[in-house]
């Protein structure tokens, strides 16, 4: 089973109200914002930096980071761009 999909159905088991396969293509850039429900992203190939929290974390490869409710953000994929599955809402 492909990364893509073996992290497709970790946040499916989850219980996320939402769960899909999204690619940003290199250097894209999302400015800070937030959201009314958590999210959760698992990286299945390149990498994104993403700024929350007062901290700046670059994931690459099967590296997850959860994102809170309301807490603002900011996201910026990597050279290579970036393939990443996203869970939002309960979780």
């Amino acid at each position: 089973m492909e990364l893509s999909e073996r992290n497709l159905r970790q946040l499916e088991s989850e219980d996320f109200n939402e769960v899909y396969e999204w690619f940003d293509e290199s250097s894209k850039h999302y400015p800070a914002h937030s959201h009314t429900y958590g999210v959760s992203i698992i990286v299945s190939e390149g990498e994104i930096e993403i700024i929350t929290g007062g901290k700046t974390v670059l994931l690459k490869s099967g590296e997850r980071i959860d994102v809170p409710a309301d807490q603002e953000h900011s996201a910026t994929a990597g050279k290579e761009g970036c393939k990443y599955i996203v869970g939002e809402g309960e979780g």
